[in-house]
């Protein structure tokens, strides 16, 4: 019961829109994607660069990965092109073993 509770308490994952940059807090991993996901499907942004930062949030597994591959396919459907920078060194791993792409820091 314990386990649950603590997964409930750190799965807390918040976006905040800056003008075109979303600055992603919290840890992202299986129990928190689909907030993470939840966030981006209010955003309206069209044909604009768009950066996510996840320098204060640590992206811990696949999961995590799925969602920001499917947050980032709704952004690229709207015309925006996508940039993630600040991404911890596990998550640069997994999002390179997973799709080649690298991330910027």
């Amino acid at each position: 019961m314990s386990a649950m509770f603590f997964v409930a308490e750190i799965s807390k994952v918040t976006v905040t829109q800056q003008n075109h940059v979303f600055k992603v807090s919290g840890q992202l991993f299986f129990a928190s994607t689909e907030s993470f996901i939840n966030d981006f499907k209010k955003v309206s942004v069209e044909n604009t660069a768009i950066t996510i930062d996840f320098s204060d949030s640590p992206v811990w597994d696949d999961s995590a990965i799925g969602a920001i591959l499917k947050v980032e396919q709704m952004l690229q459907q709207q015309g925006n092109s996508v940039t993630f920078t600040g991404m911890n060194d596990k998550g640069q791993l997994l999002l390179t073993q997973l799709t080649g792409k690298t991330v910027s820091h």
